[in-house]
């Protein structure tokens, strides 16, 4: 999971993830499948998604690879809803939170990677910079936020990579609020729609994208 992809097209980053929203996973499927996803949609090193709920709560957490249990520690107990707002807004903001995207220029600062946050928490697990997108459902329900990290010796996320994942949030919540509402899979959609992603995340691919249903997510049909 610790990887930087190279990127793919506008098209075929929508086509990728309304094929991924078809599939009729359940939720915790649907989060893991969009985190691994997002490694071709937008490069990306390591990838994290937190469920809240309306006042902005925490609910859970899912985050790709290894995790450092020390760091994590340190992260609840002195950084989380407390230390870290002096370079970033608490978790708990996301209840007043539109949709878009906190872009990685907030914490791209000397003052932030000085930071015991940065140092302690952030550095161990290979964190370098950030881009958060912020999911709220068809009434407006918060549902939580997809991050996307990149290491020290990746490229900067760059202003294009912000208003990709930002034009890619509606779908996301759209799935995802399907998701919650379903029990179980269903194998023959997933079947069909897996394969379909895995021809168009293939480097090179060139599969025609008339052939994926990529109003399917997004329209509610």
């Amino acid at each position: 999971m610790w990887r930087t992809l190279p990127g793919i097209s506008g098209k075929r980053r929508a086509a990728a993830v309304h094929l991924l929203c078809s599939m009729e996973l359940h939720a915790e499927a649907f989060v893991a499948a969009l985190l691994d996803v997002m490694h071709r949609v937008i490069p990306s090193r390591r990838n994290l998604f937190d469920w809240a709920d309306d006042q902005g709560r925490q609910q859970r957490w899912l985050i790709e690879g290894p995790l450092d249990a020390v760091a994590a520690c340190r992260c609840f107990d002195r950084y989380h809803n407390q230390d870290e707002t002096h370079w970033m807004p608490a978790f708990h903001t996301l209840a007043h939170q539109p949709v878009g995207v906190r872009g990685a220029a907030d914490l791209a600062q000397p003052a932030f990677f000085d930071s015991g946050l940065y140092q302690e928490v952030w550095q161990p697990q290979g964190l370098h910079s950030r881009i958060e997108g912020v999911l709220r459902g068809s009434r407006g329900r918060l549902l939580g936020s997809l991050v996307l990290y990149r290491g020290p010796d990746d490229a900067a996320f760059s202003r294009a990579d912000e208003c990709a994942l930002r034009d890619l949030l509606p779908a996301m919540a759209s799935g995802l609020e399907r998701a919650l509402d379903r029990a179980t899979p269903a194998a023959a959609a997933h079947g069909q729609a897996a394969r379909q992603l895995e021809a168009l995340l293939m480097p090179g691919a060139t599969e025609s994208l008339s052939t994926h249903p990529a109003s399917r997510c997004a329209s509610g049909t």
